[in-house]
């Protein structure tokens, strides 16, 4: 069972009683983090929240509720929505810090204090910290 979506990490609903019966009847639990959440461009209209990046804030308390035993339910993965979802503004590879005007696109600038080329990879860096953290997590 996995969550996919960009939002749902920022409060963890369900996240650990999913985790608890994926371990009871011996299934994969994996939730899904996110660095924020914007689908004004993929979906224009809609009331769908915005999950701010926050400067790395987000994404941080994202993998924290994924890995906090008491709001994730002790994952035996954690998914990374991300990949082409440039539009919806989750996206952890790397981001060029002056993109084309016109389609929204967001930078890094400020992800985690860094700036300029630094950011540009701000998220893919914080990916392999909280990676690491995961890979020494017991579950």
């Amino acid at each position: 069972m996995y969550t996919y979506d960009g939002i749902a990490g920022a409060t963890a609903p369900g996240w650990k009683q999913a985790g608890d019966y994926a371990r009871a009847h011996d299934l994969v639990w994996s939730p899904s983090v996110a660095p924020g959440y914007i689908d004004d461009r993929a979906v224009p209209g809609n009331t769908t929240p915005t999950v701010d990046r926050a400067d790395g804030a987000a994404y941080d308390r994202q993998w924290g509720n994924a890995l906090e035993p008491a709001t994730g339910g002790t994952p035996t993965w954690v998914s990374v929505t991300s990949f082409n979802e440039w539009h919806e503004g989750s996206s952890i590879e790397p981001a060029d810090s002056s993109p084309p005007a016109g389609h929204g696109y967001q930078t890094y600038e400020g992800a985690y204090g860094l700036t300029g080329a630094a950011a540009e990879t701000a998220y893919l860096d914080r990916t392999a910290h909280w990676a690491e953290r995961f890979h020494n997590t017991p579950h």
